[in-house]
């Protein structure tokens, strides 16, 4: 049996298959090979557009828009840990990072790149630095305000990539020490990346007792745990 192609109208083979009197191929459009290879063609592209869309939507509802406004090329950036940093991630998406080091030497930049990555990947991710942190810490304090930190407190524990960024710039109030390492615990517990950008290395700034004595060990400990970390030197 012979049907007109429905997107060329060339006559192509056909065959019906009847059910309880009705012919239940009706529903599916008729096709010839051609035809019905650029119809998968482009609801594959219809897929892939969505797919950069829904990345692009992660990556921008994530990140900061001075960040992702950044450009490689720019003869200022860090180009050579960019490839670092990326290269590990590319050996191992899973580790947890730490860049550290003065300012001014591209790190939160390299980590906005490397969110977008992450989003383009698949992956869910968040940022928040250390002042948000310590504001969001003072929400969960009154109990006005403290329903919806908590529910931010959750995404920070299971977002698939969280940046923690200019760690150790916020006070560590026993407050802010208790929800941090909640969060961070968590994280680490269930093998969740997490990635940090800091001027001063974690276990300085446990020296320097920027941390309580009870749960400054264990803060850094967690952090430092399975993660890779670059050292950023100060421009010659």
């Amino acid at each position: 049996m012979k049907k007109p192609c429905q997107g060329c109208q060339a006559e192509t083979d056909y065959e019906p298959i009847i059910f309880n009197g009705r012919d239940i191929m009706q529903v599916l459009p008729h096709l010839c090979d051609a035809c019905d290879k650029a119809h998968r063609d482009q609801i594959a592209e219809k897929e892939r557009q969505a797919q950069i869309d829904r990345a692009k939507a992660r990556y921008e509802a994530a990140v900061p828009p001075k960040l992702r406004s950044t450009d490689i090329n720019h003869p200022e950036y860090n180009r050579e840990a960019h490839k670092a940093v990326h290269q590990a991630y590319t050996t191992n998406e899973k580790i947890n990072i730490l860049l550290f080091g003065p300012a001014g030497r591209c790190k939160s930049r390299i980590l906005a790149r490397l969110c977008a990555r992450a989003a383009f990947d698949g992956k869910s991710v968040h940022w928040i630095t250390a002042h948000d942190f310590a504001l969001l810490a003072d929400r969960y304090r009154n109990y006005k305000t403290r329903d919806g930190a908590h529910d931010e407190i959750m995404r920070l524990k299971h977002v698939s990539r969280l940046v923690f960024d200019d760690l150790g710039k916020q006070e560590w109030t026993p407050k802010i020490e208790e929800i941090f390492f909640a969060v961070i615990d968590h994280r680490c517990s269930h093998n969740m990346p997490t990635w940090f950008s800091a001027n001063t290395h974690p276990s300085e700034m446990l020296r320097m007792g920027q941390f309580t004595k009870d749960r400054g060990a264990s803060i850094v400990g967690r952090i430092l745990d399975g993660t890779i970390e670059f050292e950023f030197k100060a421009k010659p």
